[in-house]
């Protein structure tokens, strides 16, 4: 919504958002324009699958999204380990096990997933990243402020990647079937705006993720947390329950 032509929206009252650097508490929608409010990704029960054990579900680990590269570096040790992954993305790579499949059929694919790999970040390329840095808008915009720590950044040819904040969908779609999250850590850790490190998901460093999957795959309490997740986050971030939240 960062686009929107606010001469043209002065009959929208509110703007409901995944991105919460764009709220006023953020003080980027100050001055103008529809109230933004922060909310979650919803999804409705009725395109769930049917709940499957969690000791019983074919892969160790999905993803599910676009394969940057980032992505990439972090599935090879993985794929390599000898851990079953599997892989739902419409990219042209290798690594991809599903490609064109449809929602219910993804849903479906994470729930037969013990782990689902989840990063909230967007990977800008130097020219995107450089073209924030050239809108004093967007400089403004918390999601984007830290590009700007640097005064010299907008005139360095060294960089070739930067990552920004990001709440992704594929959070709430795995607790919804109880996957177990492994949200790689970052700067913002949005993931703990909705859900309880620790007891919803599991935060990872990049650099420990193979080291880290070894160390909570047989866990005892992965599947009393599983099935704790999918009932809490059935409640609590379906889409009668963003209704009743958001717009009754």
């Amino acid at each position: 919504m960062l686009g929107l032509d606010f001469e043209n929206s002065k009959k929208i009252k509110k703007i409901l958002t995944i991105d919460k650097f764009s709220t006023a508490e953020r003080g980027f929608s100050k001055g103008g324009g529809p109230e933004r409010e922060y909310v979650f990704f919803p999804t409705s029960l009725n395109r769930l699958p049917e709940a499957k054990d969690w000791s019983r579900r074919s892969y160790d680990l999905c993803y599910t999204g676009s394969l940057f590269p980032q992505i990439e570096r972090l599935l090879y040790p993985l794929i390599q380990s000898g851990l079953k992954i599997c892989v739902v993305s419409h990219s042209k790579s290798a690594l991809v096990t599903h490609s064109e499949v449809s929602y219910e059929k993804k849903l479906e694919l994470v729930a037969d997933s013990k782990f689902a790999l989840v990063h909230n970040q967007l990977f800008l390329t130097e020219s995107q990243a450089k073209r924030v840095l050239s809108s004093v808008r967007l400089r403004s915009h918390g999601a984007f402020s830290h590009l700007c720590r640097n005064e010299d950044v907008s005139r360095s040819n060294s960089f070739t990647e930067f990552r920004v904040p990001q709440l992704k969908s594929r959070l709430f779609e795995a607790a919804m079937v109880g996957t177990i999250p492994l949200v790689i850590e970052d700067t913002w850790n949005i993931a703990e705006d909705w859900f309880i490190r620790g007891e919803h998901f599991y935060p990872v460093e990049e650099a420990n993720l193979l080291e880290y999957v070894y160390k909570v795959q047989n866990s005892d309490e992965n599947q009393p947390k599983s099935e704790a997740l999918r009932l809490f986050t059935q409640s609590a971030y379906s889409t009668e329950a963003f209704v009743k939240r958001y717009i009754r």
